[in-house]
């Protein structure tokens, strides 16, 4: 009697471990929500924005602070669009680019933004450290001085 109860406990123990398989994160799942890269100044800081939502669409913002606080003054450019994920490699495409367009401003109200960009030729961004980051891709044929890393808030 001891014998069967013990080997149907490590009958039932063995496959319950075996159907407890490591899953798998979806890339189309684990990837969404936003990613920030913060870029400090001596007098303001940029705060870029990515945020990769279901369905492939994105927004994204440069909001720009004042050094040492954290209250928003304004957009410096934010745009709409969609992406798509094929392997590693996300690529985001604006379809809609608002910027500051007055000349020595730096931020701006949303609304009072401009429009000066539809429909971009992508952006390319390296996921990685598990869907935490996304490391821009220098085009080939350009200069990218600083590797630029969005790192993705919890």
């Amino acid at each position: 009697m001891k014998r069967t109860y013990l080997y149907f406990l490590f009958t039932t123990l063995f496959l319950i471990s075996c159907s407890e398989e490591e899953k798998e994160l979806d890339p189309g799942v684990a990837v969404l929500g936003k990613y920030v890269l913060e870029i400090k100044g001596s007098s303001f800081d940029l705060i870029n924005s990515i945020d990769l939502k279901p369905g492939g669409n994105v927004v994204g913002a440069g909001i720009i602070q004042k050094s040492q606080e954290s209250d928003d003054l304004g957009y410096n450019y934010y745009f709409t669009g969609t992406y798509t994920i094929k392997e590693d490699v996300i690529s985001i495409f604006q379809e809609s680019y608002f910027q500051v367009t007055e000349a020595g401003k730096l931020f701006e109200k949303r609304d009072q933004m401009t429009l000066v960009q539809t429909r971009s030729a992508s952006s390319d961004y390296l996921i990685q450290s598990n869907f935490t980051e996304l490391h821009y891709i220098c085009p080939p044929n350009s200069i990218c001085m600083d590797e630029m890393i969005f790192v993705k808030e919890r």
